[in-house]
């Protein structure tokens, strides 16, 4: 199921782009992976969802056929995993705080997923080349406003919900990047 959901992930994306930065969107969500299952190796469910995280809200791909490829579990991760388009324009600091501090609206295992994704968009050039990944690291404007966002919102749930080893030692790894 792990290498279907990345085959799937690369099938989905194959013709979306990063937005700043030259490379193939699915490779973002191939390093989340890698970082779950870095410390998760034995939770295949969030793994396959982490492949999965942003397929709902970036491409055309129904939940019914999450369910039927890839079953509810991974499915419900995934759809935990999605934000809501209207309210990410209405504030999304807030929403996203909200939503990663409420353990009936984000899992552990999601909020895992999710601070593995924040992890990947601060990664220095020096952890993209450990990765393999010969990257330019984002700078100016777009980084600076979310390293202020992300910074929001590990105070936020850092203060709001009780956060397992894991999932402190992927803030203090995101925190570092941000320094």
């Amino acid at each position: 199921m792990i290498s279907q959901a990345k085959n799937f992930c690369i099938e989905r994306h194959q013709k979306q782009k990063r937005k700043l930065m030259n490379e193939p969107y699915y490779k973002h969500p191939i390093r989340v992976a890698f970082i779950v299952k870095k410390f998760e190796s034995e939770k295949k469910e969030m793994i396959v969802a982490a492949y999965l995280h942003d397929i709902l809200e970036d491409t055309e791909t129904k939940k019914e056929e999450l369910i039927e490829l890839f079953g509810k579990k991974v499915t419900n991760l995934v759809v935990e995993l999605t934000s809501d388009k209207n309210k990410v324009k209405e504030n999304k600091v807030k929403y996203l705080s909200e939503k990663m501090s409420n353990p009936k609206k984000m899992s552990d295992d999601a909020l895992t997923i999710k601070l593995a994704d924040r992890l990947d968009n601060v990664m220095t050039d020096n952890e993209r080349n450990a990765l393999n990944e010969d990257l330019s690291f984002k700078e100016g404007k777009f980084f600076s406003r979310y390293k202020k966002e992300t910074e929001d919102i590990l105070d936020y749930i850092e203060e709001k919900r009780d956060l397992s080893n894991l999932q402190l030692k992927l803030v203090e790894m995101i925190r570092r990047e941000l320094r």
